[in-house]
């Protein structure tokens, strides 16, 4: 019997019987779960075979071709593809990392974009449109900012290498326009200033290495954070 759980998710066993269960996992390597890749902890039942990648063919590898049982998986993505109507993943709710992404909006210097405000009619590049940090912060730019997305042209390119494609099918809204920029990328964009500015989860190579045009547009995330963090204590849940 196969049976599939988690955010991509996927166990084998053999129904009625006690046998060790082999479990082939992929994260990135997380603190805390460290001490289970390395065997320090065990799951009763289960023998793993960990594998440690980085986000992006940890994500590709797994939404394409399913090649382990258990996968760490962008939400977004993850989103995408348990609400197809042959969905073949379930999740749980075990959070490899949770993150505020105000640190993830990058702008060129040269545009003249101080607030969130100054992004509406802008050209702004994400890595995919399926990309978690980007879906959050373009929720919080449309629901806080009072942006439509509409009033954005997107562009999908590549962080640091062209030819990133989409991982999933899009729907996307009415009047949004999303342009592929298959040879190019967000990083090189970003510093020409090609693109007004990019939202990436993680620092684009111009930013790492200094271009005197990359910067954030939020310098510091801390105010923004606080604000979230109080706004999700009121929040009671109705069981």
């Amino acid at each position: 019997m196969t049976r599939k759980v988690g955010t991509g998710f996927r166990i084998r066993s053999c129904a009625g019987k006690h046998h060790e269960r082999q479990a082939y996992d992929s994260t990135t390597d997380y603190d805390h779960f460290r001490d289970f890749r390395l065997g320090q902890v065990a799951a009763e039942g289960i023998e793993a075979t960990w594998l440690t990648l980085g986000h992006h063919e940890i994500f590709s590898r797994f939404t394409f071709n399913r090649e382990w049982d258990v996968s760490e998986l962008s939400f977004a993505k993850f989103a995408a593809q348990v609400t197809r109507e042959d969905s073949d993943i379930i999740g749980l709710p075990v959070y490899a990392s949770r993150l505020f992404r105000f640190s993830s909006i990058y702008v060129n210097r040269n545009k003249g974009i101080k607030t969130a405000k100054d992004l509406r009619g802008k050209r702004i590049g994400v890595p995919e449109w399926a990309h978690t940090a980007a879906v959050y912060m373009r929720g919080w730019l449309m629901h806080e900012g009072g942006i439509p997305l509409a009033d954005i042209d997107w562009v999908q390119a590549g962080t640091n290498e062209a030819g990133r494609i989409e991982k999933v099918e899009l729907t996307l809204p009415k009047g949004v326009r999303l342009t592929a920029a298959l040879d190019k990328t967000l990083s090189a964009m970003i510093a020409s200033g090609e693109l007004d500015a990019v939202i990436i989860a993680r620092p684009p190579n111009s930013f790492r290495e200094k271009h005197p045009d990359v910067v954030r547009l939020f310098s510091t995330t801390r105010p923004w954070s606080s604000i979230i963090t109080k706004r999700l204590a009121s929040i009671r849940l109705c069981m």
